[in-house]
Order: structure tokens, then C-alpha cells, then sequence
């Protein structure tokens, strides 16, 4: 029997080598849809009831299937799982949630490689301590709660059972803390991470602050994000969506917090609070502009922006299939 301790780390740089190839940095989420396409690995997603995904090479084919029912996250880190077993050679592999969740703590060689190939592809070291810094933890001791696992989950684009088993993995938390922590529900945590639960329970949610400034990020369709920037009221500037925000977004809310106090004092700052719905994909931006209401024309006083890449969906509007990026490939063939 093969020796595991050799099959993860041959998964490990494995994994790596293609980060580098790819040259992915730690503060960028992996492609993984795109990663998989560009490797002519046929992509295909179908409701697959208890099974998670499956792999299959035919000669010089190779495909694998997602289950269309999973949440985006979930699906990207199975995918992942089967890439793993794509680029290790592996033969045919059907994939329930024990081999996409906790494979890499099982005794199956082939199971145990495509995990730790997974997990250390979508969520390696670099990219965790990366993310836990930004959390305000120290990535040598953190305090992971329930809360920061998910936030960090949101970040990484993968599901919040899959963040917690790669941070036990990485030693940034203890094994006997794992059970807890995934006893916690993903619905719950939005709950608490933002103080509501999303339009649609599966999407994430992103919560912003002035400090997320100038940032680039990755979200899906469907995802919500939570920005909150300080405003006095009595200056008369308030922050306002520009244009461009709502080509890639609808504006869910848009209040001023605590704004139901008896007498603020005057020149109290108060937190404006704006929800964005990701709903357009392609290249996008979020600007918001502190400035006058009856001036829209004129400069603002101040402006917070993002960079922000919308991931449509993969699959077509019937809920199953070829990807819908490769659907021209299947029918030129």
C-alpha cells in the first residue's frame, strides 16, 4: 500500500507547481471552471443525488461530472477534487461527500492525493495566511471562530466544510475544535457576519469597509456585499452609488444607521450602510462617492471603488449539461 504521507506530498506539489504555472498570487482566488477548460477536461454539471461529482478518462477524453445541485462554492472545490485526479492519473472515481470533504484523512491513496490536491490548490498555506492577516488574526496563533472560518470560506471561494478541514490540515486549528466548528450552519454565520441572511440562502455574503478600498475581488452571481462607510449627517455629504455600480449590481438597501436616534449630537459620524446584489456577470466596478445629494455632477469629497469580476453561472438555463463555455466545442465535434 502506498505510503500517504508520500501521496500528500506529491498532491502538495502537484498543486503548486500549477499555482506557479498559473501564477496565482496568495490574494487571488483560483479560476477553477477556467483552470479545468483550459485543460480540455469536459465539464459537465447534472443532479447527481448523494454523489458529489465523478471523473472518467476514455483514451485521450477525459470528463467529470458536478452535482448542479450543490451551492457554487461546494462545486468549485469538488471540481478541484477531480482535477486532482485528472492531473495525477488516476483512473475513474465516483465522489460522495466523504472523499470530496474528509478524503484526505481517509486510507484510499487515490481519495487522499485528489483531496489534498484540492485543498492545497483552492486554500494553499500563502493564500490562508494571506486572508487571516486581513481578518485581523495572526496567521502563527489564530482564534478562529465559527464566523471568521466562513468569512475566510467567502474569501476563498470554497465551502465553508472545506475551509475548516484545510485549516485543521494546516495546523492553524487544533483537530479536536474541527467537530464544533462544522456543527455550525453557513446560514447562521451570514446571519451574524452581516446582521441578515442573504436574498437567496446559498449566496455569500462579502462584508466591506473604507479599509477594502481600491480591492479586486471575485464573487458569483447572486452574492451579496455588505458595505458600511462612516458619513456626518449634518455636513449635508452623504455616500451615493454612482452609475457604473448599478451595471453589474441592484442596490438591495440603502439606509443610515442608527439614524432613529433623539437628538444626534451635531457632527456625530453615522454609518451608512449599502447592500449590493451581484447580478450582471463580466468585469465590473462598485464606486460610491461621498458628496452632496443636489451636486451629482460635481466632484466628490471622497470615493471608495472595486474591481469586481462577476462569475455567471456554468450551467445553462435547463440546470444541466456541458459547460456552457464548451457547449460550442461539443457541438463543432
Amino acid at each position: 500500500m502506498a505510503n500517504l504521507r508520500d501521496v500528500r506530498r506529491d498532491a502538495v506539489f502537484k498543486a503548486e507547481t500549477l499555482l506557479a504555472d498559473l501564477d496565482i498570487g496568495a490574494a487571488e482566488r483560483v479560476r477553477i471552471f477556467d483552470v479545468i477548460e483550459d485543460q480540455s477536461v469536459w465539464l459537465t454539471f447534472e443532479p447527481l443525488d448523494r454523489l458529489f461529482g465523478w471523473y472518467q478518462r476514455v483514451d485521450q477524453a477525459a470528463g467529470m461530472v458536478i452535482n448542479a445541485s450543490h451551492p457554487a462554492a461546494l462545486q468549485r472545490f469538488t471540481a478541484a477534487h477531480e482535477l486532482g485526479h485528472h492531473l495525477l492519473g488516476h483512473g475513474a472515481s465516483l465522489d460522495d461527500e466523504h472523499a470530496i470533504i474528509d478524503g484526505g484523512q481517509g486510507n484510499d491513496p487515490q481519495e487522499v492525493a485528489a483531496h489534498t490536491f484540492a485543498a492545497n490548490l483552492l486554500m494553499p498555506l500563502a493564500a490562508v495566511e494571506h486572508h487571516l492577516r486581513r481578518l485581523g488574526l495572526d496567521p502563527a496563533r489564530p482564534d478562529i471562530t465559527p464566523v471568521a472560518a466562513y468569512h475566510l470560506s467567502v474569501e476563498l471561494g470554497v465551502s465553508y466544510a472545506a475551509t475548516v478541514v484545510q485549516l485543521a490540515s494546516l495546523n492553524k486549528i487544533a483537530w479536536q475544535e474541527l467537530p464544533s466548528l462544522r456543527r455550525a450552519r453557513p446560514l447562521a454565520l451570514k446571519e451574524q457576519l452581516v446582521g441578515q441572511g442573504p436574498q437567496y440562502s446559498r449566496a455569500a455574503v462579502w462584508p466591506l469597509a473604507a479599509t477594502d478600498n481600491g480591492r479586486h475581488l471575485l464573487v458569483d452571481t447572486g452574492d451579496e456585499l455588505y458595505l458600511h462607510l462612516e458619513e456626518i449627517r449634518s455636513s449635508g455629504y452623504r455616500w451615493m452609488p454612482a452609475d457604473a455600480t448599478l451595471e453589474g449590481f441592484s442596490l438591495l438597501d440603502d439606509r443610515l444607521e442608527g439614524a432613529t436616534e433623539i437628538d444626534p449630537r451635531y457632527g456625530d459620524a453615522r454609518t451608512r450602510r449599502l447592500v449590493f446584489k451581484a447580478v450582471n456577470p463580466g468585469p465590473r466596478l462598485v464606486i460610491v462617492d461621498l458628496r452632496h445629494p443636489w451636486e451629482p455632477d460635481g466632484e466628490p469629497l471622497e470615493r471608495f471603488a472595486l474591481a469586481i469580476d462577476i462569475e455567471g453561472p456554468r450551467i445553462s438555463p435547463v440546470g444541466r449539461g456541458v459547460s456552457v463555455n464548451q457547449q460550442p466545442q461539443l457541438v463543432a465535434a
